[in-house]
């Protein structure tokens, strides 16, 4: 078996859909505490989930201030507080990284791999392309061995860092708001593994895998719509 495709199909963790034919997942964003965190946004984490009973959840980016949290030690105890409404409930979950996780300054193959130390995370990353947090994570029919349904997450990395990039040099050109030097993209090989590892599961699995997919920024063209509302005719 394809080593891509080996990694693609592991799961620490089996997800299955429930006898109803149903899967929860609940997407927390944004958090961006530090250790000196608001009380209360630990508080409705726990309420949220005590309330939805998710099956998966989601941790959408900007998981933390990663302008505030410096070192590993700060890491782990950040995730030892805010990963424990997930893991006191035996509730999987996975993450994936925003522009303020990425400012850590360690390694984020590092940060990653902490992350995925925590006995329900069940977290994936690639190390041989653009970004860290790129996964599929498959879920299983209730009652059969076979993908049903596929989860995807997608790096967006931090600070772009090339801005050598046809779309906004000619927004430039037109004199329009430009996006560089503010937040990166997905970058091509990103995409590309998608592409490809989506084809190999199809392949592997004799059909079409419907999924869901999550990143943290957007794709820089929702940006250049909500900024230039008098040519999109889009509403602030």
């Amino acid at each position: 078996m394809d080593s891509n495709l080996e990694s693609n199909l592991f799961l620490k963790k089996e997800l299955k859909f429930n006898s109803s034919g149903k899967f929860k997942i609940l997407t927390l964003s944004d958090i961006q505490e530090t250790l000196n965190y608001d009380k209360r946004t630990l508080e409705g984490i726990n309420r949220i989930i005590k309330t939805e009973k998710p099956d998966l959840v989601i941790l959408g980016g900007d998981n933390c201030d990663g302008t505030v949290l410096k070192t590993e030690d700060e890491l782990r105890k950040y995730l030892d507080i805010f990963s424990e409404p997930m893991e006191s409930r035996k509730i999987l979950w996975a993450h994936i990284f925003g522009n303020h996780d990425h400012n850590i300054e360690l390694d984020d193959i590092r940060k990653t791999k902490i992350y995925e130390e925590y006995k329900y995370c069940i977290s994936k990353h690639t190390e041989n392309i653009y970004g860290t947090t790129n996964f599929v994570l498959p879920i299983k029919y209730s009652n059969k061995n076979e993908i049903a349904f596929n989860i995807w997450g997608i790096d967006s990395n931090n600070l772009i860092v090339n801005s050598n990039i046809t779309i906004d040099k000619n927004m430039n050109l037109m004199k329009k708001p430009s996006m560089s030097c503010r937040w990166d993209i997905v970058h091509f090989e990103q995409l590309m593994w998608y592409w490809n590892s989506s084809k190999q599961i199809e392949k592997y699995c004799n059909k079409k895998v419907n999924g869901i997919l999550f990143m943290h920024i957007p794709p820089w063209e929702f940006q250049y719509i909500v900024e230039n509302p008098q040519h999109t005719n889009a509403k602030r």
